[in-house]
């Protein structure tokens, strides 16, 4: 993943990690969105600039599919018995949910 994404940081461990860092920390911030129905324009704007912001370093939908999976996979991991069928089932809502959305907005990029 690392040499077929992140190229341009490949090399330099401590980008790599900094960036692992905030895409946690971004994966926080939606989930604490995502249960709140007031809070949904945010999220999707959020998506939304993710989308953007990755798109114009050519990172595409199948880029996300790999890293929302590896996550996943990840939680189930690191936390085993900890991590509850409803909190499993809610990543993976939340995650699957970025998929489409993100998918939807570089399709709108394609056609600005």
């Amino acid at each position: 993943m690392k040499e077929n994404y992140f190229s341009h940081i490949a090399d330099d461990e401590s980008k790599v990690t900094h960036h692992g860092h905030n895409f946690m920390k971004e994966v926080g911030e939606l989930a604490s969105r995502a249960g709140l129905e007031d809070k949904q324009g945010e999220l999707v704007q959020r998506i939304h600039m993710v989308a953007r912001m990755h798109a114009t370093k050519g990172i595409g939908v199948e880029a996300y599919k790999t890293a929302t999976a590896t996550l996943l996979s990840f939680l189930a991991d690191a936390l085993g018995s900890n991590l509850s069928a409803e909190a499993a089932k809610a990543y993976k809502k939340l995650l699957d949910t970025m998929i489409v959305v993100i998918d939807k907005e570089l399709k709108v990029m394609e056609n600005e």
